[in-house]
């Protein structure tokens, strides 16, 4: 945001093409809204980070106890609540990378606003209000814009409180309320993704980004011994042990390890969880906001944390969900700070009805007590062992700081640096020592360098640099040339003999000995003749006549830009629904007639015996293949090119838009769950006629 104004291109990223974040669906708007107001007073990254996840924690305690007061309940107990929210485990785990999952202050906000439709607080005088209805728009909408698992996990709890709503009120316009919300949950989503729609409707939809699979909802469900348990690094090392042995024991313990509830709010779980079966509910009697009673509050707080935990867990409604419509949705164990939000207000209902019911003179040893248990809960949520270790983090900053200095002093403006090992975006995970997204490093040290890193998995840059990790030495410095890149970085940490090869193998090729950064983390070599000023053509350069290969051993991944798998020894199958090809054909375009031939095969079966192909040129269909099992199910396939369209662009793109394709998988044919079309195994352009 600091060099572009938003978070969707950046053309210093992913070079020799550019960074797009418009394949990736989610976009966390409201917290980059609020961090480009820092933006106005500092244009330093680090500050700007480190204030939002620093504000994010006073937020998330304003608004719960904006929520708590709204209800009545007393300051004392009020405040308590909201800071025991404010600092669970969670957001301290989460950390700075998960800075959007730490900055939950929506949440309570969203709870009050289920609570006004369970309560049938939206009616007054047998009227919906206005500014009930205003404010529950605005609130979801933003929820959404926050996170989107927020706003979904909103979405879900929405027909528990429509219904109680109705159940309560015995009016019917409860239930409309709920779809109220729900439209605007919908139109926050709508909203957030209209870039992204608009981008892939030029561009196609990216299969390879953000694939989820269904299992993998059951994999980070929450779990009830998370929510209960302390967490793994309590400040108590005996407690600490055996939640480590704990975690060890179990399988498919993951981010879910990070849900504890914090001794008051697992009070308030099983509370909640156990509410119906209370016999002595009907003594919590004490009237709240607009005279409604604890036992009410409860009731409503009790059914929201059932149908929370019943959606989130194991096995739970998630799954089906994940089955039956989406299984992007996939971490459900983020529902936690839904569910520390109900248990926490739930116990501190509670406690204020217990408080009530003392004379004047035992509050003060009630109030004693209370703060014993609140001080209590709050060091068995936090530990000096969440702290990072600053001292290292500095240094490793400084360290940085020099080194990418230094490159780019020594670079012109505008240079191209290729970055080592490859590294795809996003969520490629750690190369050996080397965290994920830690290439990042580089262009927040630079103001004036382009890196490599940032190509989006599935486009054209993802599939130029898996060509270049497959080249020698030679073909990378030759390509890295051609394509007018000045320096090789090597991040050290990212293999596993720290690069001692690599480097050896580009010092003798280059004759030159790497500049090394003082940590001996990185390695940079320099590149000759580097035309910055002009770049190349973005596009393999393609000579009419040339066949090309779809094999692994003949690089065709240079002319792929989206939706194909990896090459094999006989060809390349497309992935998803629209496969990409882009050349620059050499010379200036040929006014000819061009024939586009393909020898292909389909993916058919006796499950799924035809598949049609639209081939599409430069924006327009040419042809449509059709395949079918046993009859014509590969082969020789032609397509002719008019002049005009060949004239019409340069480079050249070639689209294979399959609606039909499917995946092994759905066919119940095995595991793979690649969206297979069209198997390619070799294809050519020629010129067919001459211009009269």
């Amino acid at each position: 945001m600091i060099d572009t104004g938003w978070l969707f291109h950046n053309p210093s990223l992913g070079a020799p093409f550019s960074y797009n974040r418009l394949d990736f669906p989610r976009f966390d708007s409201l917290n980059y809204l609020i961090m480009k107001v820092f933006l106005i007073f500092t244009k330093d990254y680090a500050t700007v980070l480190n204030l939002y996840y620093l504000l994010s924690f006073i937020l998330c305690a304003l608004s719960a106890l904006f929520v708590m007061k709204h209800f009545k309940l007393s300051n004392f107990i009020a405040f308590y609540g909201s800071i025991l929210f404010a600092f669970l485990p969670y957001p301290f785990y989460r950390g700075i990378p998960h800075f959007s999952n730490a900055a939950y202050y929506m949440i309570p906000l969203s709870v009050m606003v289920l609570l006004w439709t369970a309560l049938g607080l939206f009616f007054k005088d047998g009227k919906i209000s206005k500014k009930y209805l205003l404010a529950a728009f605005l609130i979801s909408f933003l929820t959404s814009l926050q996170m989107p698992y927020n706003g979904f996990f909103m979405a879900v709890l929405t027909p528990a409180a429509g219904l109680s709503g109705f159940l309560k009120t015995k009016n019917f316009r409860a239930i409309l309320i709920a779809l109220f919300i729900w439209f605007s949950i919908a139109s926050a989503f709508t909203v957030e993704q209209i870039p992204r729609l608009q981008y892939q409707a030029v561009h196609g939809v990216n299969a390879s980004v953000a694939k989820r699979s269904i299992t993998e909802v059951e994999l980070y469900s929450v779990r009830l011994s998370q929510l209960l348990l302390p967490h793994f690094k309590h400040r108590v090392d005996e407690i600490a042990d055996v939640k480590d042995r704990f975690d060890d024991t179990f399988l498919h313990t993951n981010e879910n390890k990070t849900s504890y509830l914090g001794l008051w709010g697992a009070m308030g779980f099983l509370f909640l969880l156990f509410f119906v079966i209370f016999s002595r509910v009907e003594k919590l009697e004490s009237t709240y906001f607009r005279n409604i009673s604890a036992s009410s509050i409860l009731a409503s707080l009790s059914a929201l944390n059932i149908v929370a935990f019943s959606y989130a867990t194991f096995a739970g409604f998630s799954a089906i969900f994940a089955f039956f419509v989406e299984p992007k949705i996939r971490a459900t164990n983020r529902i936690s700070v839904y569910i520390a939000f109900l248990s926490i207000f739930a116990l501190c209902i509670v406690l204020d009805v217990a408080r009530r019911s003392f004379k004047p003179k035992r509050k003060f040893f009630i109030n004693i007590f209370l703060t014993v248990i609140f001080f209590i809960s709050l060091l068995d949520q936090t530990s000096p062992k969440l702290i990072p270790k600053y001292d290292a983090i500095q240094e490793n900053y400084e360290h940085d700081r020099q080194y990418f200095g230094l490159l780019e002093e020594r670079l012109p403006d505008n240079a191209a640096v290729y970055q080592m090992p490859y590294a795809f975006y996003p969520e490629r995970g750690p190369i050996n020592k080397m965290t994920d997204y830690e290439h990042l490093k580089a262009y927040f040290h630079t103001s004036s360098l382009r890196w490599s890193y940032g190509s989006a998995r599935g486009r054209q840059g993802y599939y130029w640099n898996m060509d270049l990790a497959e080249r020698s030495p030679t073909e990378l410095v030759q390509r890295l040339q051609n394509f007018g890149f000045s320096a090789i970085y090597i991040n050290r940490l990212g293999f596993e003999d720290r690069a001692e090869t690599v480097i050896q193998d580009l010092s003798n090729l280059l004759q030159q000995e790497p500049l090394i950064s003082e940590n001996e983390r990185y390695a940079t070599f320099f590149l000759p003749d580097s035309d910055v000023a002009n770049p190349p053509y973005l596009a393999e350069p393609y000579k009419l006549g040339d066949t090309i290969s779809f094999s692994a051993n003949a690089h065709p991944m240079v002319f792929y830009s989206l939706g194909w798998a990896k090459p094999e020894d006989w060809g390349t199958w497309t992935l998803g629904k629209d496969a990409r090809l882009v050349m620059q054909v050499d010379g200036s375009p040929t006014s000819n007639t061009v024939e586009l031939s393909a020898i292909a095969q389909a993916f058919v079966n006796e499950e799924h015996p035809e598949l049609d192909v639209e081939v599409i040129v430069n924006g327009e269909q040419v042809d449509q293949w059709e395949f079918v099992y046993g009859e014509s199910a590969g082969g020789e396939r032609k397509a002719v090119i008019p002049a005009d369209l060949v004239a019409k662009q340069n480079p050249l793109e070639i689209v294979f838009k399959i609606p039909n394709a499917k995946s092994p998988a759905e066919l119940d044919l095995s595991s793979d769950g690649r969206v297979l079309g069209l198997g390619i195994h070799e294809l050519r352009l020629d010129n067919v006629s001459s211009p009269l």
